[in-house]
């Protein structure tokens, strides 16, 4: 029986595991408490995918594939997703230093109620987090936070440090932007009047060119202030 024209055989294994080949590697699939799975065995050796599917075959029956063996703490399931982040997704520093912040607020979060192991996560942590973030921060990055949170406990489930994600229950409905401030042509010219240089040729540049910069710290033009903004032109 063929799975598609470019994999190999499919080859039942025991009651409940197929293998099947993706490339060089072995991979199996089964289903077990009405779900479906499918994993890498890691391996391209035939005999070695047989044994590790026997096993799998095995903790279906016994019902021990959902249990972890370990009570995986959530501080380093954060530190081994963080890693993860950066040598398997390759995200940017940016990026990193945005996760981890969040991460470790979480973490903190859940702590302080009690809560530092994967198994006790309940979806109304997240509840809980959302209401104590609510006033302090913009609803697009709350929804990102939240979000970030779930990723966390994705990989905790793909890495069979948990049996499931308690907050794929909350469905979380993304806000609509904020329209953002803008300089107008008239504000330009006013930051271009007091501007020296070499700030005038940047602002220039990026006023007439539709590039971005961001900037760190607070900048004075003469009577122009720049707090952070993007600096755009509206006609």
């Amino acid at each position: 029986m063929r799975s598609n024209p470019n994999n190999t055989d499919r080859i039942k294994v025991g009651d409940h595991t197929i293998l099947f080949k993706r490339g060089k590697k072995w991979h199996t699939e089964y289903y077990d408490g009405g779900q479906q799975y499918r994993k890498s065995l890691k391996t391209t050796s035939l005999k070695q995918a047989k044994t590790l599917a026997i096993r799998i075959d095995a903790d279906i029956t016994s019902g021990d594939l959902r249990r972890p063996r370990k009570a995986w703490r959530i501080d380093e399931t954060m530190q081994d997703y963080m890693q993860h982040l950066r040598v398997d997704r390759r995200r940017r520093p940016s990026t990193l230093k945005r996760y981890a912040a969040i991460l470790e607020r979480f973490e903190g979060f859940a702590r302080q109620k009690g809560v530092t192991k994967l198994r006790q996560i309940r979806v109304s942590l997240l509840r809980e987090y959302r209401a104590w973030r609510e006033s302090s921060v913009a609803p697009l990055t709350l929804h990102q936070e939240s979000t970030i949170a779930k990723q966390l406990l994705n990989f905790a489930v793909d890495d069979e440090r948990t049996e499931r994600n308690p907050f794929k229950r909350l469905k979380l409905t993304k806000p609509k932007p904020r329209p953002q401030p803008v300089f107008t042509a008239v504000d330009v010219e006013a930051i271009l009047a007091e501007a020296r240089e070499p700030w005038r040729s940047i602002f220039t540049v990026l006023a007439y060119t539709g590039l971005r910069i961001a900037f760190e710290g607070v900048y004075f033009c003469g009577n122009a202030e720049l707090r952070g903004h993007w600096l755009h032109v509206r006609a």
